[in-house]
């Protein structure tokens, strides 16, 4: 009985010595494999990656409350990818969440300013439109007024958000922007 738990402790402490590099292995093929690994990517960038995948597919497939449970789950991560916070402006807008979580969560995506998919632009339109839903006008017009007036979009919200200010003169210079 006693070669038995010789070998039988033997065999277990070989096995953890080899486990890390065997799992590592493995998770960087399955990175490499689902299209998620970028060189020089940290821990929590890989994470993040997979946590943005993973939402970025149940958006696509309609399923926003999923998407929405994988990214308040990834809120760890926020600070190392924008582009996750910008998904959950997007998907809190899709269910309807309050106004005032959608705006946080863009602001959060501009404030970390680390892009890989999406960008500040369209964190910005996004705050912008959701300052209008708010009748926020004003707010509205300064956060967009950043981008000056060569950008389409951003004179269409412009030109939204003056139509309900008082300022006749100012809504008919955005809408001839």
């Amino acid at each position: 009985m006693k070669p038995f738990f010789c070998l039988f402790f033997l065999c277990l402490i070989a096995g953890l010595t080899a486990a890390p590099a065997v799992l590592r292995a493995q998770s960087l093929t399955a990175r490499q494999g689902n299209g998620l690994y970028v060189s020089g990517e940290t821990g929590e960038e890989a994470i993040a990656a997979r946590y943005f995948e993973w939402a970025r597919a149940a958006v696509q497939e309609k399923r926003f409350s999923q998407a929405e449970a994988f990214l308040i789950r990834a809120a760890d991560y926020a600070s190392v990818s924008s582009d996750l916070s910008y998904l959950l402006a997007v998907v809190k807008k899709k269910l309807f969440r309050p106004e005032r979580d959608v705006l946080t969560a863009a602001r959060l995506a501009m404030e970390t300013n680390r892009w890989s998919e999406y960008s500040r632009l369209d964190a910005l339109y996004l705050e912008a439109e959701t300052l209008i839903r708010m009748r926020r006008y004003n707010e509205a017009v300064n956060a967009l007024s950043v981008l000056g007036g060569g950008d389409e979009r951003a004179a269409e919200l412009r030109a939204a958000a003056m139509y309900w200010l008082p300022d006749e003169v100012a809504f008919e210079t955005a809408v001839a922007e």
